[in-house]
């Protein structure tokens, strides 16, 4: 299976992986033989060619810093759900605005990640005085000590920003881009009327909110199925941003069985009236809901899917080793750097 890197080419790339001969996406470094002809090995950059002419080292970096961070603002929606509001400075908003990205907070002495919801830069719309160069907006749902330890903060600890909150998340880079302004669901059109088939229920949604406010991304269609019970109104229309939706609780066996239609239909014969393939699939549901929406996929139609990374994530950098998974070739990647990958 082929693997793609979150972080090849950026700033931390080549990394500690590829000083250890483990870089996932790179065969020169596990075999000393190159792949990038094939499809799946090849990203636009060359990061063992960097790695020579840095003089077969790696980046030198030590595992990011927490740096503190006030908080803006707090708002309670009600039913434990908190949206945060930090300072942060504008290049670091500007980062944040890539779909699937997320920070690691401090809360009790551990690093949790938390998925980035609005990123907002001085001058941008819906500028707030009183930010410093800009601000991001995080959801918090207060369900365990640490969350209920990060709704009480006054100042964060953050670092970051990562990118493998997602598995599979670079497809929205390609098919999320502006492909059209319409309502994805009106009433007037069938199942079938947009690109992009997005099911999401509780704060997993942060994702596709995230990418509503995006202007690239904003007007991209999109069919789009929520729980109804986990999102209260006001915050749905405060980031929703004007999205026609159609409500679902998938608690009811009911429900489930019409959204595991629904998601193989659009898999299997696209989603326009001329069978077009679907561009993007957005399953933003907690594990036991993915197992159970996609228990009669293929593992081909599995790996076409985006979902909620799966893994403990502690660091970000694929340096913990937290997020490990060996696969059927056994060879161990990281999940928190790479992407596809299929859990059985």
């Amino acid at each position: 299976m082929g693997y793609v890197c979150v972080d090849r080419g950026s700033l931390r790339c080549p990394c500690h992986l590829m000083a250890a001969g483990q870089c996932y996406t790179c065969t020169m470094t596990r075999t000393g033989g190159c792949c990038c002809e094939d499809a799946a090995g090849w990203q636009g950059v060359c990061p063992y060619t960097e790695y020579i002419r840095r003089g077969e080292t790696a980046v030198s970096r030590e595992p990011d810093i927490l740096w503190e961070t006030d908080v803006l603002e707090k708002i309670h929606y009600g039913n434990g759900l908190f949206v945060i509001r930090l300072a942060v400075s504008a290049g670091l908003a500007e980062a944040c605005r890539r779909p699937g990205a997320y920070l690691m907070a401090e809360a009790l002495g551990c690093r949790t990640p938390v998925s980035v919801l609005r990123a907002q830069r001085q001058g941008g719309d819906g500028f707030r005085d009183g930010f410093r160069d800009g601000c991001v907006e995080l959801a918090v749902k207060a369900a365990g000590p640490k969350s209920e330890e990060l709704t009480k903060k006054s100042v964060w600890r953050i670092a970051g920003p990562y990118y493998g909150g997602l598995l599979r998340g670079e497809k929205l880079l390609t098919a999320g881009k502006v492909h059209g302004a319409g309502k994805a669901r009106g009433t007037e059109k069938p199942h079938g009327a947009g690109k992009l088939l997005v099911i999401a229920r509780g704060v997993a949604a942060a994702p596709f909110l995230a990418l509503r406010q995006v202007p690239e991304y904003a007007a991209t269609e999109a069919e789009v199925y929520l729980d109804h019970d986990s999102l209260p109104e006001a915050f749905l229309e405060e980031y929703l941003c004007g999205q026609v939706f159609e409500r679902i609780q998938l608690s009811r066996e009911k429900d489930l069985e019409s959204m595991k239609e629904i998601l193989q239909q659009h898999i299997r014969t696209g989603c326009r009236d001329e069978t077009e393939p679907a561009q993007a699939v957005m399953l933003l549901v907690s594990p036991y809901f993915i197992e159970r929406l996609t228990e009669d996929l293929t593992t081909e139609e599995k790996e076409k899917l985006i979902v909620p990374n799966p893994a403990n994530l502690c660091c970000g950098m694929g340096m913990c080793g937290s997020c490990s998974h060996t696969d059927k070739d056994g060879l161990t990647v990281r999940l928190c750097k790479c992407s596809p990958v299929v859990i059985e």
